[in-house]
């Protein structure tokens, strides 16, 4: 399923099943296939929905804003009849933002670990390391300080995950993914205006 955007870019997801329209919003370092074996699970009952978000589409030049991801989501959510959304992680911020833009084009929302600003930014200095690493052509350190430092997975679970990092399917979305902590950190603390949402 292919929608054009407000900026004429082309968001992308994968649409399959009938039924009442479930649309997922990938978390970090993923795109579409992301949540594949809880979709294939739904579709005989719900049209499942998956986004490639903006922020991890490597063919769409970055950085990207939350902004750009909830012109994405609502893009497609035009194609659609009111859809659940259900975000993971940065994909739940995303839900959050998206339902805040436009809250009439949604049936509701399904959370999964959202990582909103609630006080200091979630990244801020903390991602200078990562930064430095991905500039010296390691991607694999870069993710490891990330989800240390950041995420405050332990130095091991890091350092396992660093690895898968090297493998080319997941290198060019380092940076994307220090670029999402990011986006989300430009928010703020946005939990007055999501307490509005019903």
């Amino acid at each position: 399923m292919r929608a054009t955007a407000i900026d004429r870019t082309m968001a992308e997801a994968v649409d399959e099943g009938l039924g009442a329209p479930i649309l997922v919003l990938h978390g970090g370092m993923a795109d579409s296939m992301a949540w594949h074996a809880v979709t294939d699970r739904l579709r005989d009952r719900f049209r499942t929905v998956r986004l490639h978000r903006r922020q991890y589409r490597t063919d769409l030049p970055r950085p990207v804003t939350m902004a750009d991801e909830v012109d994405h989501v609502a893009a497609i959510a035009a194609e659609l009849d009111r859809p659940v959304l259900v975000g993971h992680s940065s994909g739940a911020v995303l839900a959050l933002e998206a339902m805040l833009a436009d809250p009439a084009c949604y049936g509701g929302a399904v959370l999964y670990e959202p990582p909103v600003v609630i006080g200091e930014p979630l990244g801020g200095d903390r991602l200078l390391p990562a930064r430095a690493a991905l500039a010296d052509g390691k991607p694999g350190k870069a993710l490891t300080v990330f989800l240390r430092d950041v995420v405050r997975m332990s130095p091991a679970a890091a350092a396992a995950a660093g690895l898968v990092a090297g493998h080319r399917r997941y290198r060019d979305r380092v940076v994307r993914q220090l670029d999402d902590s990011d986006a989300i950190d430009a928010l703020g603390n946005r939990l007055d205006e999501y307490a509005k949402l019903d």
